[in-house]
């Protein structure tokens, strides 16, 4: 919801406003407001009675955005704006006609979707209608940040600024202090810059704002109005210091069989710091860092072929890296993938196979150590975007004891490592862009080395309609193991697309050689392919009966391999989505591969082919009214081929309590049996691929809980119990034309798994940047070729298999050059007052 307050994704109904005739519009014209600059700083309290915002000029009027474009609001809203040499000031008066009926609910730091009223202001400080910054504040007194740069949004950057929220007889109040520390502006004598205020009245899902932001425009920014006269700004001394001190426990297993558990005491420190190397450009850097208390990964059974891809959840690599995770198009893989930093060690998981006679894996750390990170980022007056992300990481080793000597011996199990991503990304008209992008690593000693550079651009035709964009990639690998010349690869992608009005139409085209590899830094689960694509988007944006607003689609994918050249699969994929007057949701997709296919990558064997079945896939979810208390989304799916006795099922359900304004409870429970799946068993005694039929369980049952004492301390638990089985039932070889012929089974390839992670964190924010985090991680791994064994057996296999617990103690401090300086300056005034 906190995206449609400034800007609209354009492909979601759920999301879009409901455009009304011309002749009902009131004036969508973009506005302009005047900023003034006072002598005196108003005190953040959240009453506008400082003397000097009866000077400021303010602004009214808003405009429906949702769910009726064009119209009046219906509650009334007053802003003022004032700066000074430090800072800008907002603050805002948000009538309501039943003060009884604002929502106040506490929520952790960027929740947007809490079940509260909200304001937010935007500020485009370049004034270049593609990048800008958003404060938001909820009724409960709780921020929501985040940047923009042309359609991508980065909810994860954080800020550190002040506010204020009081509730009044006639509406709520808010006041907020923006320091000029916090945001990156040119340096001119008078500026001009890109403003928004909009406003989220919940009961209601009523969102309006201040300069209109029509949802068949195209972009985000464009829409916004002008903030004008800011006169003699000096952009500050951007530097701050963040330390931090983690104290901590561990209890872990060493060994399952016989049981073993070790204790480690945590203790470790480091340091990021903050540069703003000049108005445009900041550097940040982390010394040692420690990511202890980030979220436990849902770890899968992956019968796959390819590696599973985990969300990013450390905040060095998520906070403003807009620049740095940019994709263009719908082809496969990222360019970018930050989990290779820091991540498992090359050889972890292979260290069993380098053991010795009478030898035992005495410790194998399963994290890289970073020595450093550091990231450079900004943009320049003429919209020139520059980012470089630097990071080395330590040799790691697998420590080794030999049970008859007693001597232990190190493992290299990762080198030392230097990772670097560039980036280039010029702004053009019309929220076009081009850039290039260069990844490197470099490992030490005989290692693979590797190298990524990419060409890409997106334009826009002056009516922001149609959009034409692509890349052009070209990788280097340096592996002496394989030739002592380098791999080189290629992958190009061409899309064109219709990206305004009720019709959308996109059409794209990509080729990936076969020595293409982009896996050093970036992910891609496989190269030498073909592929074309087209879709076909209606969005009905006007109110049918108690239809809200709707949208269908259809799309076309078939690809090929590029080398041999050869026809791979082709699938249809059609949905759609209606969203009610009354909040309520539903929606369907469809899928379905109509002939057979080839799959040239589950026999784990080059050259091997598998012709896969056709297959139809239907699925269908719905949710209830998130504004009430108590509220619900469904899921259910079901599959089928022509394989007799071939049907899969999925059932997801997930409720959602509200206890008053401080606790939200979440579960979620979701189940799917396949009853006849096809995938890669094992390798026979000859090394072939054998192909398996299995049948496949899985189970997974999420339970989340926040309770929020204050906008600034809020305690949050995470359970996670996730069970699969792959129980094989057949053996088959693969012929030349990919064809299967039953054959004996000799091995047992039945795949049981279980993992079980605990997260509880509190947070409490004890001053402006400054937090004190408690943490308490369990976690659980189990695994066996169990056929037999049910649900509650492998509930009861979990909770007696030896868990890993740690508790830590986290205290970061922020330490920012310009609040020293007002403090110091309040101190000498207190001074020579007294003297």
């Amino acid at each position: 919801m906190f995206t449609l307050l400034l800007a609209w994704p354009v492909l979601s109904a759920s999301t879009q406003p409901t455009p009304v005739p011309e002749a009902t519009l009131v004036s969508t014209s973009a506005k302009s407001m005047e900023a003034y600059k006072t002598a005196y700083t108003p005190r953040i309290d959240g009453h506008l009675d400082d003397e000097c915002w009866k000077k400021a000029s303010e602004v009214s009027n808003f405009i429906v955005s949702q769910p009726e474009y064009g119209k009046p609001a219906s509650q009334r809203t007053v802003v003022k704006v004032l700066y000074d040499d430090n800072a800008i000031y907002i603050g805002a008066y948000l009538f309501d006609n039943d003060p009884s009926k604002i929502q106040k609910q506490l929520s952790n730091r960027d929740d947007a979707n809490a079940n509260a009223d909200l304001f937010v202001t935007g500020l485009d400080t370049y004034d270049d209608n593609l990048n800008g910054y958003r404060f938001g504040l909820t009724a409960a007194g709780v921020q929501i940040d985040s940047r923009i740069s042309g359609t991508a949004i980065d909810d994860s950057w954080d800020a550190v600024w002040f506010s204020k929220v009081s509730m009044a007889s006639d509406g709520w109040i808010v006041e907020l202090k923006i320091p000029f520390s916090a945001i990156r502006f040119a340096k001119k004598e008078e500026q001009q810059w890109g403003l928004q205020f909009s406003r989220l009245v919940r009961r209601t899902n009523e969102v309006s704002a201040w300069s209109p932001s029509n949802p068949q425009v195209n972009g985000y920014v464009n829409q916004w109005g002008e903030l004008y006269n800011l006169c003699n700004l000096h952009p500050p001394l951007r530097l701050s210091f963040i330390p931090y001190l983690n104290v901590g426990y561990q209890r872990e297993p060493v060994s399952y069989n016989p049981k073993m558990m070790a204790n480690r005491r945590l203790l470790s420190g480091g340091m990021d710091i903050n540069w703003g190397i000049n108005e445009s450009f900041t550097l940040n850097t982390t010394l040692v860092p420690d990511f202890g208390q980030v979220q436990s990964d849902n770890v899968v059974l992956n019968l796959g072929p390819f590696e599973q891809q985990f969300q990013e959840r450390r905040p060095f690599f998520t906070e403003g890296t807009e620049l740095f995770n940019r994709k263009i198009g719908r082809g496969p893989g990222q360019l970018f993938y930050s989990r290779r930093i820091g991540g498992m060690p090359t050889l972890h998981s292979y260290i069993h196979y380098l053991l010795k006679e009478d030898e035992e894996v005495e410790s194998n750390p399963s994290v890289t150590q970073l020595y450093n990170a550091t990231k450079v980022s900004g943009r320049t007056k003429r919209g020139l975007g520059i980012g470089m992300i630097n990071a080395i990481a330590s040799p790691m080793y697998a420590r080794i004891k030999n049970n008859v000597s007693g001597e232990t011996r190190k493992e290299l199990t990762e080198p030392l490592t230097n990772y670097n991503i560039f980036v280039l990304d010029q702004s053009l008209k019309n929220n076009s862009r081009i850039g290039f992008t260069n990844t490197n690593v470099i490992r030490k000693g005989e290692w693979r080395d590797a190298n990524v550079s990419s060409f890409n651009f997106s334009i826009r035709d002056k009516s922001n309609t149609f959009s034409y964009s692509g890349f052009a990639n070209l990788s280097q690998v340096y592996d002496k193991s394989i030739s002592n010349q380098p791999q080189l690869g290629a992958y190009a992608n061409f899309g064109f697309s219709k990206i305004s009005g009720n019709v959308r139409v996109d059409f794209e085209q990509y080729v990936i050689t076969d020595k293409y590899d982009q896996n050093d830094m970036g992910i891609l689960f496989h190269a030498n392919e073909v592929s074309n694509f087209i879709g076909l988007m209606y969005f009905d944006y006007k109110p049918k009966g108690k239809v809200n607003n709707s949208d269908c689609y259809i799309s076309l994918h078939q690809t090929s391999l590029f080398k041999p050249f050869a026809h791979q699969d082709f699938n249809i994929n059609a949905g759609g989505d209606l969203v009610f007057t009354n909040f309520w949701y539903w929606g369907t997709f469809f899928q379905t591969k109509p002939m057979k296919y080839y799959d040239y990558y589950e026999a784990r064997t080059p050259g091997v082919k598998f012709l896969r079945n056709p297959y139809v896939y239907l699925q269908t979810y719905a949710g209830s009214d998130s504004r009430k208390p108590f509220s619900v989304e469904w899921l259910l799916g079901f599959g089928e081929s022509p394989v007799p006795k071939d049907p899969y099922m999925e059932l997801s359900v997930t409720p959602t309590l509200r206890i008053k304004d401080r606790i939200k409870l979440s579960y979620n429970a979701f189940m799917s049996n396949d009853w006849k799946n096809f995938g890669f068993a094992a390798f026979d005694e000859e090394g072939n691929p054998m192909i398996g039929a299995r049948k496949l369980y899985n189970v997974i049952n999420t339970f989340n809980a926040q309770y929020s004492i204050t906008p600034l301390m809020y305690v949050t638990f995470r359970a996670r119990h996730y069970w699969s089985k792959a129980v094989y039932t057949n053996h088959y070889n693969l012929d030349e034309a990919g064809e299967m012929h039953e054959r004996e089974m000799t091995k047992n390839t039945t795949r049981n798994f279980n993992t079980w992670n605990i997260d509880l964190v509190y947070n409490w924010q004890f001053a402006p940047g400054s937090n004190l985090i408690f943490t308490w991680k369990q976690n659980i791994n189990q695994a066996d070729n169990d056929a037999d064994g049910g649900y509650a057996a492998n509930v009861y296999k979990t909770f007696t298999t030896p868990q890993t617990n740690m508790i830590a103690l986290k205290v970061i401090y922020y330490l920012d050059y310009q609040q020293m300086k007002e403090w110091d300056a309040k101190r000498r005034n207190k001074k020579q007052h007294v003297g």
